[in-house]
């Protein structure tokens, strides 16, 4: 509205005559003579009549509706989406619009990467390798309205399982710290299924097995 303001309304009107007086008929306060300040006018709609007497004392009156509306909103973007390879159901998708915030949900997304996975605002998850995925939101305009573009992101992750020997020995005791394996971010866990994690610092107990989060167990 800045780039608009202040809109004189003679430009909205041909064939106009001087000599007359503007009106501001819902005492919006951003008439001054012919120009309307756009900038502290709220979202709606708004009259202003030009009046005019002619010389033979015959009035004559056309009314300009000028309406603001509220600007189409592309929405703030949240973190990437990230899912691992091993967690993805078959037939599973995702609704982008869930790494947005504040949106107007009319616009078209695109698929950047040509991934072959989207379907208006879906993704389907199975299927995808490995990789970052980018999507563009445009949200639709409002006539000369608009928002910038926004951009998400869909991680798809495949950790490799963890290789450790699967009979471990210590001498006295132990903690799940002293547990050896290799892998990237190993979390142990009490059950295979379900399982509770355990805090590093946790006691080992003869026998027991533990698990990593990819089910595989190592006895103690």
């Amino acid at each position: 509205m800045v780039a608009n303001s202040p809109l004189d309304l003679f430009g909205q009107l041909s064939g106009n005559e001087t000599g007359g007086i503007w009106s501001d008929d819902d005492a919006s306060g951003a008439l001054s003579g012919s120009d309307v300040d756009l900038t502290i006018l709220p979202i709606g709609s708004y009259n202003f009549t030009y009046s005019l007497t002619s010389t033979d004392g015959c009035n004559n009156s056309s009314t300009v509706t000028v309406t603001i509306e509220d600007a189409p909103e592309s929405g703030t973007v949240n973190a990437p989406a990230e899912f691992c390879v091993a967690d993805v159901t078959v037939g599973q998708t995702f609704n982008l619009f869930d790494l947005l915030d504040g949106e107007d949900q009319s616009g078209v997304w695109s698929d950047d990467d040509a991934s072959g996975a989207l379907a208006g605002n879906t993704v389907t998850l199975d299927g995808l390798t490995p990789g970052n995925y980018d999507f563009t939101f445009d949200v639709n305009a409002l006539g000369t309205c608009d928002d910038s573009l926004v951009t998400v992101t869909i991680i798809i992750t495949d950790t490799a399982t963890p290789v450790g020997t699967s009979v471990q020995e210590f001498c006295d005791s132990g903690t799940v710290a002293d547990l050896t394996a290799t892998g990237t971010s190993i979390q142990w866990y009490d059950e295979a299924i379900g399982g509770n994690p355990l805090d590093p610092s946790t006691t080992l107990v003869d026998g027991e097995i533990l698990c990593n989060p990819n089910g595989c167990n190592y006895c103690l």
